[in-house]
């Protein structure tokens, strides 16, 4: 098995204290990973969620910390071979690093490197956070330089993301001071990195400024990724929202009904969030160009 962000990213820092850790995320290869997943149950972990509403990982809970159990990281469609069979080659070679008095397991650079970029393109349009750009900045400042990126570069290319990371690693150095010895992302589109920047800050305050409730509601109904991506949304929120499945649990299918009842009487009760729902459907279109040049 290997650990996915927390300490594996807080190997990175100067100071690896300064990378506070929510959860504990790893990964284990397929082939072990029902083994896994009993052995965990056998152990006391108490399952968070309903295991007929889980894809890619399951949330596991003992003595309050939340463990979670990878197939994938998070971030990466189902369907992707590619880098599925990239994290399942890395698992074979996962390397053994110190932190304080621990030895951690970690993958590869170059998997460590593609998780910590699938975290971010995970809450790219939902709640990117400067979190995640400071993980893979430590990254890129430790592991990235020019002669690995042209080694790696390929990689990115054929998984999607190297759009994404060279602007996101030219914003790193415009506004959060990532050295300028690192020139694989000279050529990123400045104006795309400002873009990018005032997206995540606007997310960043609205997420901690704002009801967690209008949060939501705005983040559902203002989605740039379809009718299909918004009624997913919806699903997902209305079965862990709606206390009455526990009863009647044959009412799932109907679980984005409520959900989008829930959100209709907060928003006719509150004013000002219809306001800031009006301004974030305005941006909607701008948004989805900058989505695209990302390749997102």
């Amino acid at each position: 098995m290997a650990i996915l962000k927390g300490c594996a990213v807080a190997i990175y820092y100067s100071d690896p204290q300064c990378r506070i850790m929510g959860d504990v995320d790893f990964l284990v290869p397929e082939d072990k990973f029902k083994r896994a997943y009993q052995l965990i149950l056998d152990n006391g972990y108490i399952l968070e969620a309903d295991e007929d509403n889980v894809d890619y990982h399951y949330m596991l809970a003992k003595n309050n910390i939340t463990f979670e159990i990878h197939r994938w990281p998070a971030g990466m469609m189902g369907g992707d071979t590619y880098l599925y069979d990239l994290f399942q080659d890395g698992l074979k070679n996962v390397e053994k690093v110190k932190l304080d008095d621990f030895m951690i397991p970690v993958l590869p650079s170059l998997q460590n490197g593609l998780v910590l970029m699938l975290h971010i393109v995970k809450h790219f349009r939902s709640g990117l956070r400067l979190r995640q750009i400071i993980d893979w900045m430590m990254y890129v400042d430790k592991q990235l330089d020019n002669e690995k990126w042209e080694e790696y570069s390929s990689v990115y290319e054929k998984a999607g993301l190297k759009p994404l990371a060279v602007t996101v690693t030219k914003m790193c150095q415009i506004y959060l001071g990532l050295r300028k010895e690192i020139t694989w992302c000279k050529d990123a589109d400045e104006k795309l990195c400002e873009e990018l920047m005032e997206y995540i800050l606007m997310k960043d305050n609205f997420g901690h400024k704002e009801n967690v409730d209008a949060v939501r509601v705005v983040n559902a109904l203002a989605r740039t990724n379809g009718f299909v991506g918004r009624m997913k949304d919806l699903q997902k929120n209305g079965i862990k929202n709606w206390k009455l499945l526990k009863k009647y649990p044959k009412l799932k299918v109907f679980a984005w009904s409520h959900e989008l009842w829930r959100y209709a009487v907060y928003m006719v009760k509150n004013s000002e969030e219809r306001k800031q729902l009006r301004k974030n459907l305005r941006v909607s279109e701008k948004r989805k160009e900058m989505f695209a040049k990302l390749g997102q």
